[in-house]
């Protein structure tokens, strides 16, 4: 079987990448098509996981699934958003996608967000070097939470970000129950989206009181609500406001359309309104009727 290529002009644009990741054996087909792809993009474009989902058939676990792959191979770093100027944290996270894999990511606790003069710091092309200490170490989210307690990585952020992991972490656990490092990357992965924790404690809620304490079906509820664009408590609020109204119209049709009207059951035939027509006449008048009617009929 042969390949067949198409000229690569203007009117046929093509991406020179390194092929190292397209090389690497120990990642899945899936995370060397999302890392070509985001190669392709330019250096200011952002990563969103509700974007992502959006430009392919695979869903936001998938998407997110398959960006968790990159970021342990060291293909992706994802960092805490931070002000340029005071350095503290914003909330969400920016994600940085290197041709060439760092050689140790999880030994990568941070990295800076300061943007660099070209004020695009999200996807860029850099060569393996060989002085990793080059780059700068602070306190990381990706993957240090596979490798560490979930409380000591919280408790190494500064406070402004902490109470947001925190309050997330303590109602999920007082309400659900003890969660895993991973559910919890995916649970705090939703405010990467841009979501507000108080949507996603909601979520919890919702769960608790559906009576299904369980976190995929948080999980599930959090998909549906990003799916519908709602990412505040006000568009939350807004939106079942709306799935309430919308359910009572329905049952209200309903019952409506369930209302039995009680009318007698008389089959029909070419005499059926011989009742509505003649009762009001006596018998002396309607035999007069009849026989003017014969008479009419036999002239």
């Amino acid at each position: 079987m042969g390949i067949i290529r198409v000229s690569k002009d203007k009117d046929n644009p093509y991406v020179i990448l390194n092929k190292t990741c397209l090389e690497d054996e120990k990642l899945s087909w899936q995370a060397k098509g999302l890392h070509t792809y985001l190669i392709s993009k330019p250096d200011d474009w952002k990563i969103y996981i509700a974007d992502l989902k959006n430009r392919s058939k695979n869903g936001r676990d998938s998407t997110a699934n398959i960006l968790r792959e990159l970021i342990k191979a060291g293909y992706i770093t994802r960092t805490a958003c931070r002000n340029n100027e005071t350095n503290e944290m914003l909330g969400g996270h920016d994600y940085e996608v290197y041709e060439i894999p760092l050689e140790h990511p999880q030994e990568l606790k941070s990295r800076k967000t300061d943007s660099p003069e070209t004020g695009k710091p999200d996807i860029r092309e850099i060569r393996y070097t060989e002085n990793p200490s080059l780059l700068n170490n602070e306190l990381k989210l990706s993957n240090e939470f596979k490798l560490s307690n979930i409380t000591t990585t919280i408790d190494k952020l500064p406070n402004s970000q902490q109470d947001t992991y925190i309050k997330i972490k303590k109602y999920y656990e007082t309400y659900i129950g003890l969660i895993t490092p991973n559910n919890f990357i995916e649970l705090t992965s939703y405010l990467d989206d841009g979501m507000e924790a108080e949507v996603i404690i909601r979520a919890v809620d919702e769960a608790v009181g559906s009576g299904v304490k369980n976190y995929k079906y948080i999980k599930t509820i959090l998909n549906n609500w990003i799916e519908a664009g709602v990412k505040t408590s006000l568009e939350l609020t807004e939106y079942q406001n709306e799935f309430e109204r919308k359910k009572k119209s329905k049952q209200d049709k309903k019952q409506s359309n369930n209302k039995v009207v009680n009318t007698p059951n008389v089959s029909k035939n070419k005499f059926h309104n011989f009742n509505e027509t003649f009762t009001q006449y006596s018998p002396d008048e309607l035999d007069d009727i009849i026989k003017k009617s014969q008479k009419v009929k036999f002239k």
